[in-house]
């Protein structure tokens, strides 16, 4: 019977003997039985993770043997490498009688390598007692890393430089190929304005953790402040991404011409203003009324009395003459003076609340100036001219010692600039800013010799930017303080006024942050001045010429240090038509600032009303910008849409121009009026209607009107509002 066993003979033995078997003698027989097959040899694949430290191999003999079996192993390199991932080993396996199974241990190593699964080989060799039958096994090891993670960090980099580049870093050592794909986005820079827009693959060799891409980014003379774009990876091999968006900053090399610019545009505004100011509250208010149109003058205030005789003995019309009769009295239109601009430029009016000069007790004045300055500033790599012009109209109320009053400025300016770019080339080009501000402002008579004054601003407008960058608004908020000191006051014998002054202020300009790039300007200056003037008598009122030098500190993002600055003006004053006019120069001689200069001229209007509404009156405006409140425009449209075009078209220019007579009717006062006004959009209006104002709290308006907005289409309009007041 085959036993499974091997090699060694089976020897079987019987003995006979006797018994109740007489006469048969005692025997043995002894049989061999010879064993004919070997034990076959296999071995297993074997599989374990990189960090179990080793792996196991398991070898069979197919049947037990009762002879000692041996047999040689040895490993060898597969994509698995000896001494990198496995230690290399060799030994000999033994299998005692009867033993069917043995085991082979090999080490392996570990490391942090991102890697595929690897393998390597065992191979069997040299068997005793004993065949081979499959005598390969593979190991295969499978990585126990993680994949490694991808960022980008962020960059940063100046314009002039040409290039940007970004630095992507794998978190760990691969043993693979990784890439990544990455495309660029806009943030506050713009592609193929500001840099490049592009995209691309990185590659990162097995056991490299960085790599490098760059953008390219393009140089302009165009002052932008700090712009931004992003690159993001995607797509991954490999590996995973943990921080895929990284900003790019370009940062500006050019000079700030935007913010050079709009902290001139601050500087000359405020220094108008506070000049404004401090010339109306030194002034000497006028009495009277009078209506000037074309040039043609007509006493107001006759036109309030019934019957009396004016300064020169001539009768005037009565409180409820006509308009015309009292235009009658003087030829209105002359043939040499026909233009609408000139009888514009010639038209003016005033009123008074005070009988006489002397009159003491509550007044006020409404009072009008305009003034207009230039410069010019040469920097290393930026030269700078331009000028400011500002209107402004205000209003005070006078009691005592005391004096309030509000002023309405209107700003416009232009400047040009030369821009010298690192390769010697110009850009040029022009930019424009309009301002419109109130100031409310206080004067105080510490003595008769001494008074301090003070302001605030604020403000919005528009400028327009370098380029085709859309026009963005821009705010100021100022404050100024101002004091007067007479040493010499006009005496009987002595017709000289000799003061020292001083003020102060300090603006700032901004831009709207929405519009890149957002800019901020502080300047601010202070002067002391010493101020001498003469009052000459004239037949019809008082000429006062008037010169004055001073110091003055310039501080802020415009040029800074000290200057020397002369004026001088000429002032006329009639008392008895309630008027007063001035014209003056100024001139900045030196300044600590190399190649500043500074020039201007400027001139003003005081008017001293009465009996405010009453009688005839001319109202006459032009505009540039937005000259009514949301509230305003909202409550003067039809529709929706009108207020959407409305707010559009108020940027443009406005003339606007009304024609009254108040009168005292229907329990207040009343003013019947007849309206033209048009538009640079091509708008025309045409009204009428009535003014009732009920004291100071409550006024009706009611008006019909024409509003043409192009030749072809015509509107028509009945509006009735109210407006209260407390």
């Amino acid at each position: 019977d085959d036993d499974a066993i091997a090699d060694e003979p089976v020897v079987l033995t019987h003995a006979v003997s006797g018994g109740d078997y007489e006469g048969i003698a005692a025997a043995s027989v002894e049989a061999t039985i010879t064993e004919d097959d070997s034990p076959a040899l296999t071995i297993a694949d074997a599989e374990a993770a990189e960090g179990d430290g080793e792996i196991t191999f398991t070898a069979t003999l197919n049947i037990a043997s009762s002879k000692t079996v041996t047999v040689d192993w040895a490993t060898a390199d597969g994509t698995a490498t000896q001494g990198a991932d496995y230690a290399e080993t060799t030994g000999t396996l033994t299998f005692d009688p009867l033993e069917t199974e043995q085991t082979i241990t090999v080490p392996l190593l570990d490391d942090a390598l991102d890697e595929t699964d690897e393998t390597f080989t065992i191979a069997l060799s040299n068997p005793s007692n004993a065949t081979l039958d499959d005598a390969e096994a593979t190991g295969t090891i499978t990585d126990n890393d993680d994949t490694p993670a991808l960022t980008i960090a962020d960059a940063e980099a100046a314009e002039g430089d040409g290039e940007i580049t970004f630095t992507a870093t794998l978190g760990a050592v691969s043993g693979l190929a990784v890439t990544v794909d990455w495309t660029t986005a806009d943030g506050t820079a713009t592609a193929d304005v500001d840099y490049v827009a592009a995209e691309g693959r990185l590659t990162f060799a097995p056991g490299q953790t960085e790599a490098i891409l760059g953008v390219v980014m393009f140089n302009d003379a165009l002052d932008e402040g700090e712009e931004t774009f992003t690159v993001a990876l995607n797509s991954p091999s490999n590996a995973t991404i943990a921080n895929g968006t990284a900003t790019g900053t370009i940062t500006d090399d050019d000079p700030s011409v935007e913010k050079a610019w709009l902290a001139r545009f601050g500087r000359m505004t405020a220094s108008q203003v506070m000049d404004a100011v401090s010339d109306r509250l030194t002034g000497r208010p006028g009495r009277g009324a009078h209506l000037t149109v074309g040039g043609q003058r007509v006493t107001l205030a006759a036109v309030a009395r019934r019957g009396e005789a004016n300064a020169v003995g001539q009768t005037v019309p009565a409180k409820n003459a006509s308009f015309a009769d009292v235009l009658s009295q003087r030829p209105f239109y002359s043939p040499t003076r026909s233009s609408f601009a000139d009888i514009i430029s010639r038209s003016s009016f005033q009123v008074s609340s005070a009988k006489s000069s002397e009159e003491q007790g509550a007044r006020w004045t409404a009072w009008g100036r305009g003034a207009t300055t230039r410069f010019r500033s040469e920097e290393v790599d930026l030269s700078l001219t331009g000028g400011a012009m500002t209107s402004l109209l205000g209003g005070d109320w006078q009691r005592g010692r005391m004096l309030a009053g509000l002023a309405v400025a209107h700003s416009s300016g232009t400047g040009e600039y030369d821009v010298h770019t690192a390769d010697e080339s110009f850009r040029k080009g022009e930019l424009g800013t309009y301002l419109t501000s109130v100031h409310p402002y206080l004067r105080v008579a510490v003595t008769e010799r001494l008074s301090a004054w003070g302001l605030f601003g604020y403000g919005r407008g528009q400028m327009e930017r370098m380029g085709d960058r859309p026009d963005t608004d821009v705010g100021m908020q100022m404050g100024g303080l101002g004091a007067r000191g007479a040493l010499l006051s006009p005496t009987e014998s002595s017709a000289f006024d000799v003061a020292l002054k001083s003020d102060a202020f300090l603006v700032q300009m901004d831009t709207d942050a929405a519009v890149r790039p957002a800019l901020e300007t502080m300047t601010s200056r202070l002067r002391l001045l010493l101020e001498g003037s003469r009052i000459v008598k004239l037949s019809t009122g008082l000429m006062s010429p008037s010169l004055e030098v001073g110091m003055r500190h310039d501080g802020g993002d415009a040029e800074t240090g000290l200057g020397l600055e002369v004026g001088g003006g000429l002032g006329y004053t009639n008392p008895e038509r309630g008027v007063a006019l001035k014209a003056e120069a100024r001139r900045l001689l030196v300044h600590q600032a190399n190649g500043y200069e500074e020039w201007g001229v400027g001139g003003s209007v005081n008017l001293d009303p009465g009996a405010l509404g009453r009688g005839p009156s001319l109202r006459m405006q032009s505009s540039w910008g937005t000259s009514g409140s949301g509230m305003d425009r909202l409550w003067s449209q039809r529709s929706a849409a009108d207020l959407a075009r409305s707010t559009q078209a108020d940027w443009g220019g406005l003339f606007d121009a009304e024609l009254g007579y108040g009168l005292d009717a229907l329990g207040g006062l009343l003013t019947p009026y007849a309206r033209v006004a048009s538009s640079v959009q091509d708008t025309r209006t045409y009204g009428m209607g009535g003014r009732l104002q009920v004291e100071r709290s409550l006024r009706v308006d009611l008006v019909a009107e024409r509003r043409e907005r192009t030749a072809s289409q015509a509107g028509h309009e009945l509006k009735l509002r109210s407006t209260l007041y407390w």
